[in-house]
């Protein structure tokens, strides 16, 4: 058990994760419209990840890009049939998408950038 909680407390060090401003900071659209957020992550080739938080409630992992991977990976609850993110060519920018947007869609929105160990010391 000990080893375990080293190695746990070693691979913590290694990596950051880094909130990444998405912009609009306000978006009202009416329902059936579609929803679009921009996420600068400066970088390319980090995980990128999207939550969703309605006040009072736990956040929500909506999808993250993983650098080697083109398509997204999918939370719980949520799916490409609403909602999808695209990257800009250079991997610096990332938008996600809401199509078709509900009442329930009202929430407060966040982009994290998970920072590797090996970008952090390559």
């Amino acid at each position: 058990l000990q080893g375990f909680c080293c190695c746990f407390l070693l691979w913590l060090t290694c990596a950051q994760s880094q909130t990444v401003d998405l912009k609009p900071a306000f978006l009202s659209v009416n329902p059936g419209q579609t929803a679009t957020l921009d996420c600068n992550v400066v970088h390319d080739g980090n995980y990128i990840y999207f939550f969703k938080q309605i006040p009072g409630e736990a956040p929500q992992l909506i999808l993250y890009h993983n650098p080697s991977s083109s398509s997204p990976t999918y939370g719980s609850g949520f799916s490409s049939s609403r909602f999808s993110a695209t990257k800009n060519s250079a991997g610096t920018q990332y938008q996600l998408t809401i199509q078709n947007t509900e009442a329930r869609d009202t929430a407060m929105y966040y982009c994290y950038k998970w920072i590797s160990a090996s970008n952090l010391y390559p």
